[in-house]
């Protein structure tokens, strides 16, 4: 917690927006809780908190029963925040945590609208043609695994 207490220090000393996310071991409802305080420091709002302040209890990890995972934003950021969620266990990949959502709305947190998509025709991978679609998800998740 001090590591990244210094980090997100050097950050807003600069004055740059956070968006900080993952497993936290530690719950912000936790009696002495370094996280909360970490978040209380440094002006950071959980986000799922934001939107769902009087949630039902329920465990991120498989086997516990508290909100372990969260990600936290700055101000400006949570204005752009359109949908935020936790998935089932096992929902894109075998975890004992459960992934966690978040959608943007990318003119808000930018200052500008994304650029226009390639047209239809042009591109790749089309969503009706499933072979593609699995070849696509396959070739990503097997890119992404290579980074760990």
């Amino acid at each position: 917690m001090q590591d990244l207490d210094r980090f997100l220090h050097s950050l807003r000393v600069l004055g740059h927006d956070v968006i900080l996310g993952g497993d936290f071991n530690e719950s912000v409802e936790d009696k002495n809780s370094g996280l909360l305080s970490l978040a209380m420091s440094h002006q950071l709002i959980d986000v799922f908190l934001h939107r769902f302040p009087r949630y039902s209890e329920f465990g991120t990890h498989m086997s516990g029963k508290r909100r372990i995972d969260s990600v936290f934003v700055t101000e400006r950021i949570t204005q752009s925040v359109t949908a935020v969620g936790y998935a089932p266990f096992d929902f894109l990949t075998t975890s004992d945590h459960r992934p966690m959502f978040l959608e943007f709305q990318c003119d808000k947190l930018f200052g500008k609208i994304p650029l226009d998509l390639q047209p239809l025709s042009t591109r790749g991978v089309k969503t009706k043609d499933t072979t593609m679609v699995v070849r696509f998800v396959n070739v990503t998740y097997q890119k992404l695994q290579s980074y760990q």
